[in-house]
């Protein structure tokens, strides 16, 4: 007779069944913001002004920087003036 081991019904086996890039990936994707927490609220009204934005810049005729800045500007967007000038 072999001695071959036998593993009970009520113990569960272990299988690996994710590579460690898979679970790098499930965890960052765990760690995203949900429907309903503020940090979702931020990103969907961030990416609704990114939107509204990116309409204007279609707007212009050519892709100079100076043409979609000044469509930019007309449609009321300002940058914040930066720290220490006066």
């Amino acid at each position: 007779m072999m001695n071959d081991k036998v593993v009970p019904l009520h113990v569960p086996l272990h299988v690996e069944t994710e590579s460690p890039e898979e679970r790098e990936l499930f965890e960052r994707m765990s760690n995203q913001p949900r429907i309903g927490d503020s940090r979702w609220r931020y990103n969907e009204q961030r990416q609704h002004e990114i939107n509204r934005i990116a309409a204007v810049v279609r707007l212009s005729p050519t892709m100079s920087a100076e043409s979609i800045a000044t469509l930019l500007y007309d449609a009321g967007c300002q940058l914040p003036e930066p720290q220490g000038a006066a």
